[in-house]
Order: structure tokens, then C-alpha cells, then sequence
């Protein structure tokens, strides 16, 4: 069992080590500007900026307001060559996209809490077990920081919204606990190859 739990180690540091690398430099170092900035809308700068959820949303219904009151159709609206960036679909389009977007990285958010206390539930059983029932302790251990992998891993949507900054400091801390809680385990848990009580289960 002992090159079974180095073999797992390894791997665990390597996959969350990468990830937390990422999350840093899509966080803080990746670009977020471009030189077409001023040639867009107004919108695109009040969804860029936007702090809150409330703030697209009132911004929203200014622009429903002013359409007539009722929600843009969901067809995809046609691009006309002569449009200028930013300016193809009309704000109210922009603003609802913003806001769905806005919605889903919350949902993501839950999600990654929810996935990560499950794994750490599988680490706290698979603590409890590791001189009785070492290879039960193993599977759990595998289950925990596999919820934990899977809860962190990089998102596929992007966008310069707040919430989806927010998400990805999530990602970056709980990455971060998830190698703290790896090292742990390799020293005194479930992935301990030195002598004692995991010794004799090897």
C-alpha cells in the first residue's frame, strides 16, 4: 500500500498545485482590457463595472423601461456589418446576458461549497478510520479530495463581472486548504507511509 499512497500524493499535489496556479493568473496577471473598449456602448461598461446583481438589475429595468416594458426575444438578433462593436444588440439583450451570467458563477459558487464540505466529510471518516480500516480509509480519502478536485477545478465560463472574481478566489482558497489538507494526510493520515500504525497496515 505504501507506493499506492505516495503514488496518490504526487498526483494531488500536482493537480492542485496547477490549479491554484491558474486561478492566480486568471485572477490577477491575465488581461481583462481592450483597445476596443471605447468604441463600445455605454452598457458594456456599466456590466463591466458593476459591483452587485442589484446594480445590473436596475440598470436592466431602466432599459426595459425604455423598450416598452417587455423582455427582448431570445432568437439570436442579426449583426449588421456596419455596427459598431458593442452596439449590435441593444442594451436591454447585453444586460439580461450579463445578468444570467452574473446568476450562473452564484450557482457555481454554491456548487463548489457544496462538492468541497462533501469531501471534507469524506476526509474527516476516512481520519477516523485509518488504524481500523486502512484500505476503507484510503478509498474515503480518494473520494474527499476527488469532490475537492472536481468542486475547484477551473471554471469554462469567464467574464470581468465581480462575481466571477469572487469565484475564482473561492476556487484559489479552497485549493490552497485542499494541498494544506494533503500534506497533512501524507504526514499523519491516510497517506502516511512511515512506521507506526500505518507501517503495519502497508
Amino acid at each position: 500500500m505504501k507506493p499506492t499512497r505516495i503514488v496518490l500524493f504526487v498526483i494531488g499535489l500536482l493537480c492542485f498545485g496547477a490549479q491554484a496556479v491558474r486561478h492566480v493568473y486568471v485572477r490577477w496577471f491575465e488581461p481583462k482590457h481592450s483597445i476596443l473598449e471605447k468604441y463600445e456602448a455605454p452598457v458594456r461598461g456599466d456590466i463591466r463595472n458593476a459591483q452587485t446583481l442589484g446594480e445590473l438589475e436596475s440598470r436592466y429595468a431602466e432599459e426595459l423601461k425604455k423598450s416598452g416594458g417587455q423582455p427582448p426575444r431570445r432568437e439570436m438578433p442579426v449583426i449588421s456589418e456596419e455596427g459598431a462593436p458593442g452596439t449590435a444588440r441593444p442594451a436591454v439583450v447585453q444586460l439580461r446576458e450579463a445578468i444570467e451570467e452574473w446568476e450562473t458563477h452564484e450557482k457555481e459558487i454554491r456548487e463548489l461549497r457544496f462538492f468541497y464540505f462533501a469531501g471534507f466529510l469524506a476526509l474527516a471518516a476516512a481520519w477516523s478510520l485509518k488504524a481500523r480500516l486502512p484500505w476503507s480509509a484510503l478509498s474515503l480519502t480518494i473520494l474527499g479530495f476527488s469532490d475537492m478536485l472536481w468542486a475547484t477545478s477551473p471554471s469554462w465560463r469567464s467574464g470581468p463581472a465581480a462575481e466571477f472574481q469572487r469565484l475564482l478566489e473561492n476556487k484559489l482558497l479552497f485549493s490552497l486548504v485542499a494541498i494544506a489538507l494533503l500534506v497533512l494526510f501524507r504526514w499523519r493520515g491516510p497517506l502516511c507511509t512511515t512506521d507506526g500504525v500505518q507501517g503495519k497496515a502497508a
